[in-house]
């Protein structure tokens, strides 16, 4: 059995994406955060249902703060056939050990955890994660500000979490650096990124617009290899004025619009 947790707030006014509200004000950042969450939850059910999967008993698990039922979690939760739990301890660190302990001892061969920054991430990273999983014993995605996107270890999970300091570019380097006095080293996924300050909303604008370019979609949604990228977060880019909806892709010679691949 294989599990993959979801680690989220619920979206609340003032309380959510507070360096980005700086920025664009708590009503944006409120709009931005509950379509991150919506389509991460969305990519997690696809995760869950997907046939492909090596192990195919796979659990979903929701570990919300502060609100379990928040009527927007009880619903993506139901929607993606995910469990919702409490998230418990005085910090992050002390969260995720217990998160990961509770999912190991339910019966879980592995387990990995995601938050809810990164709502343009491929459904093929997470395969490819669970898949590492059969031969390493921790796995870490980075992203590009010395965080990470995701984080996971197989049965007996190692110490990861203690004394990390969460929130800065150091994350990662001390995680790996944990592991090295445990005898251990963790094997490196992909980069990707999250998106909490004004210059990653601007990386995420750019990457929805060259897909959209890339894979020839029109409208108001784009349609990749893993399904649909990111609807929500790219609606609400729109509500926000930082998309427009009638974006078409860059005209082939000819001024033919380009065809989807």
């Amino acid at each position: 059995m294989e599990t993959l947790i979801l680690f989220t707030k619920a979206p609340l006014a003032g309380k959510t994406k507070t360096r980005l509200a700086k920025e664009r004000g708590d009503d944006a950042a409120l709009r931005l955060a509950t379509a991150f969450l919506s389509d991460t939850a969305a990519l997690c059910g696809r995760w869950r249902a997907a046939k492909s999967a090596v192990d195919a008993n796979r659990r979903l698990v929701f570990y919300v703060d502060p609100l379990i039922e928040d009527p927007i979690l009880v619903d993506l939760a139901w929607k993606a056939g995910a469990r919702l739990e409490e998230q418990r301890g005085k910090d992050l660190g002390e969260r995720l050990r217990h998160a990961f302990d509770a999912e190991l001892a339910r019966g879980s061969r592995a387990v990995c955890a995601i938050g809810s920054d990164s709502p343009t991430l491929p459904l093929h990273l997470l395969d490819h994660a669970f898949r590492a999983l059969l031969w390493e014993r921790v796995i870490i995605g980075p992203t590009f500000d010395g965080g990470y996107w995701l984080v996971g270890a197989q049965r007996p999970a190692p110490n990861l979490f203690d004394n990390i300091p969460w929130s800065t570019a150091a994350v990662v380097a001390r995680t790996t650096s944990l592991l090295r006095t445990q005898g251990l080293a963790a094997h490196l996924l992909p980069f990707w990124y999250d998106v909490d300050e004004a210059s990653d909303l601007e990386r995420l604008v750019w990457h929805l617009k060259a897909l959209r370019a890339d894979l020839g979609s029109h409208g108001d949604s784009i349609q990749g290899p893993d399904g649909p990228v990111a609807p929500a977060t790219f609606q609400a880019l729109v509500d926000i004025g930082l998309v427009h909806s009638t974006h078409l892709p860059t005209p082939a010679p000819g001024g033919t619009p380009l065809e989807p691949r």
